[in-house]
């Protein structure tokens, strides 16, 4: 059972894309929680591995980790060969 600690979180204030930065270690349960809104059949989310230094554009040539839709509520863990 997953405790609820809260490492992250984010919402989308304005505008239709958004980005948010959270150090999670490897080898461990996350829980992703994403509730809808008046367009929750447009959201998308994503999990991707992002070196230190690596600009924010360049993050989209990195495979997503996970990834889901609204609403939604997904365990994951970080493998270990995402560390740097």
């Amino acid at each position: 059972e997953l405790t609820p600690n809260p490492v992250f979180v984010s919402g989308l204030e304005l505008g239709k894309i958004g980005y948010g930065y959270a150090c999670l270690r490897p080898n461990r349960c996350y829980q992703a929680s994403l509730s809808g809104g008046l367009w929750s059949d447009e959201i998308s989310w994503e999990i991707r591995y992002a070196p230190l230094g690596m600009a924010a554009n360049s993050l989209g040539q990195l495979p997503p980790i996970v990834d889901g839709s609204a609403p939604s509520n997904c365990t994951f863990s970080i493998p270990e060969d995402y560390t740097d």
